[in-house]
């Protein structure tokens, strides 16, 4: 399936419109949630049965273009795994071997989440990309890495944290630069 675009839509007014708009007959929308550009929500079959579904939200190519959207429901493994855990909870058991192998990865995703938000903080040694850094600090809600070879600052994509490993948790290194230093630096530039 495609995606569908709206002229002159922003992304509050598509979400709007999606969560107030009727699903198929019989089927009817019970919660939902924004997570970045996905728009989870469960909804309730003709059967009665909950199930979860995702709307993939994009703007599109042009200013004048507005917001597109896909949807998907987990029977067709959505491919994407940050739906919120209280909606597994909420909905009944997968009717399919695709929904449920799809409801795995969401909580191996939430507890890699987890694990990270635990165990991150500066000082912190990982390994990314076959290099290994040092965690500085946060800015903009994005941590602040150095090269342990090259001592380069580099900003750490969001994506990338699903492929740091963490060598330990803290290491002997000479006292690190401060971060409000650290964030200077990048000003400079």
């Amino acid at each position: 399936m495609g995606w569908s675009f709206s002229w002159n839509e922003d992304k509050k007014q598509l979400v709007e419109r999606l969560i107030g708009s009727e699903l198929s007959s019989g089927y009817k929308f019970l919660e939902h949630k924004v997570v970045g550009n996905h728009l989870w929500h469960t909804f309730s079959r003709p059967d009665g049965s909950k199930s979860i579904g995702l709307y993939l939200l994009q703007p599109g190519g042009r200013s004048d273009e507005g917001w597109g959207y896909k949807g998907v429901d987990e029977d067709y493994y959505p491919g994407e795994f940050d739906c919120p855990i209280a909606f597994i909870e909420q909905c009944d058991p997968p009717q399919t071997e695709c929904a449920r192998e799809w409801r795995e990865k969401v909580l191996q995703f939430d507890a890699r989440k987890k694990e990270l938000k635990k165990n991150l903080r500066p000082d912190v040694l990982i390994s990314l990309w076959g290099a290994k850094f040092r965690l500085v600090g946060k800015q903009n809600r994005q941590w602040v890495i150095r090269n342990v070879e090259t001592d380069k600052l580099f900003r750490l994509p969001r994506e990338g944290l699903k492929d740091l490993t963490i060598l330990s948790e803290r290491v002997a290194a000479p006292a690190p630069i401060p971060v409000q230093e650290t964030l200077d630096l990048f000003a400079a530039a």
